[in-house]
């Protein structure tokens, strides 16, 4: 029996998003328009990856009608090369020559497969016809205007991956009235972000935000946080928890310290206390007794109890002194604040400083409160003798604040 030939024509290759849309409205609706206008409330679109082929099928140049069982395989060469994608055998109606059929409706396309040039093979009936190459339909899948990419994914893996190797950027979206990326995720923590940027460069910048209009009189940059967590967390690289964080309620909270420098020149004696107050024009202030017995000086600290609206608490005072000599020393050094109706010590030291050169001690809070009124350092005075002979010197006096 004389085997028929078969010829293979193409008329076209169409590459058609299909949509499957969802029967309810959104269950995000679109932002709220200006002034608080409508929204419109639209049913969810999405592209699934598959692609309308079209042809023309002769067999020894006559119109084919009939069905016919075809297999489709997609290649990375004209020849030879790669099989990327097959799909098949299937049963196609021919009517006069033409068919149309959808590929990837049984066996998915490999999206991340598409990014190159491709060839499709199609065997009608256990012959193959040359391979036709594919236009650049088929590597837009996702990306026509209006469809949104809908799916989900393993923790940080994407449903969108934009990776740019130069110089330029990965993603950029720009809009006259509306959003230029809106980006939307039902995760939780950080693996569930919507929208996640990364730079690998030493020197790069993984989020840039910018307003290129001179004229301008909104921000670069805005969030908000309908719910009672934070507006913004900052992470650093020790891989612990977040740096910084701005509230909800406007308030900022830092693991940096604050550190205070209080003048030694503030110094008050004591209502009963005997000794002379000497300032120094080398910004420390000696004290020179009058009588030989214990005495007593106060150093007030101006400081805000509430810090950028989150309450500040005592960590350390540091102390800078020298003594002429060691029998008339400092005997005690205490740290208070002054509440509303009653006064707190936060640090109490009873070490002498007897020091003849400038030098300095740190004293910490080891267990940290807040804040809530006027604070002083208080330095107990053991004098021996009276005179210039028996000078303490109280030199730099620095506060450390923290919010741990």
């Amino acid at each position: 029996m004389k085997t028929k030939k078969l010829f293979f024509l193409v008329l076209s290759v169409v590459t058609l998003l299909a949509v499957s849309v969802s029967s309810g409205v959104a269950q995000e609706p679109p932002p709220p328009g200006p002034e608080g206008g409508e929204q419109v409330i639209a049913a969810y679109i999405s592209a699934s990856p598959v692609m309308s082929y079209q042809g023309r099928l002769l067999e020894n140049g006559s119109p084919v009608t009939g069905t016919k069982s075809m297999t489709f395989k997609l290649y990375n060469a004209q020849s030879a090369g790669t099989l990327v994608w097959t799909e098949g055998p299937k049963d196609v109606a021919v009517t006069n020559g033409l068919f149309n059929v959808t590929l990837g409706d049984t066996t998915t396309l490999p999206v991340n497969d598409l990014d190159q040039e491709l060839w499709l093979e199609i065997t009608v009936a256990g012959t193959a016809l040359p391979r036709q190459k594919l236009m650049g339909a088929p590597y837009a899948f996702s990306l026509v205007p209006g469809a949104d990419i809908i799916g989900s994914t393993a923790a940080w893996s994407s449903v969108l991956y934009a990776n740019n190797e130069g110089a330029g950027i990965g993603v950029r979206g720009e809009s006259g009235t509306g959003y230029g990326v809106y980006a939307l995720s039902a995760g939780t923590e950080l693996t569930g972000a919507a929208l996640y940027a990364r730079s690998t460069s030493a020197g790069g910048i993984a989020l840039r935000a910018k307003n290129d209009n001179n004229t301008s009189t909104d921000a670069a940059l805005v969030v908000g946080n309908d719910g009672s967590g934070p507006l913004i967390k900052g992470f650093g690289g020790d891989g612990g928890e977040d740096e910084f964080r701005v509230n909800n309620n406007g308030s900022i909270w830092s693991e940096a310290n604050t550190e205070i420098a209080v003048s030694p020149l503030k110094m008050v004696i004591f209502y009963n206390s005997n000794v002379t107050l000497r300032p120094n024009g080398s910004g420390y202030m000696e004290v020179r007794p009058n009588a030989s017995e214990i005495e007593f000086v106060y150093v007030p600290v101006d400081l805000p109890s509430v810090l950028l609206g989150t309450a500040t608490k005592l960590k350390s005072v540091r102390v800078c002194y020298n003594v002429d000599l060691a029998a008339s020393h400092i005997t005690e050094t205490t740290v208070n604040y002054l509440g509303d109706s009653s006064l707190t010590t936060l640090i109490t030291d009873g070490t002498d400083r007897t020091s003849t050169a400038w030098e300095c001690y740190t004293l910490t809070d080891t267990t940290p409160n807040e804040i809530q009124g006027s604070l002083f350092v208080r330095f107990v005075l053991n004098f021996t003798g009276t005179g210039s002979s028996h000078d303490i010197r109280i030199g730099r006096i620095t506060l450390t604040l923290t919010e741990q």
